[in-house]
């Protein structure tokens, strides 16, 4: 099922219910009205930790790259503990969906 694409950095959760305070992408074009649609490529940055997508959308790309959505999952790991966890888009972009 299609899920709101993710296009806005505070929009992704960490493992430990923070939200992500940067986004390093290679998307300079694809965006949406609240900004630049994420890749499965995309590196975000947590206070205190970082996260890697692993299971972007299968339809939905931007320059033959995978999106992500609200159906995409990531792992987010802590660099002071060293905990992992699932990272997952928990405000998307409300007039884009993707899969």
């Amino acid at each position: 099922m299609a899920g709101k694409i993710s296009s806005f950095t505070t929009g992704v959760q960490s493992h430990d219910a923070l939200r992500a305070s940067a986004r390093i992408s290679t998307n300079t074009r694809a965006r949406t009205a609240r900004g630049f649609i994420g890749l499965v490529t995309d590196a975000i940055v947590f206070p205190g930790g970082t996260g890697l997508w692993f299971m972007p959308n299968q339809r939905v790309r931007v320059n033959n790259v995978p999106t992500i959505s609200s159906s995409s999952v990531g792992i987010s790991t802590d660099t002071e503990t060293g905990v992992s966890g699932t990272m997952t888009v928990v405000q998307g972009d409300g007039r884009g969906d993707a899969m």
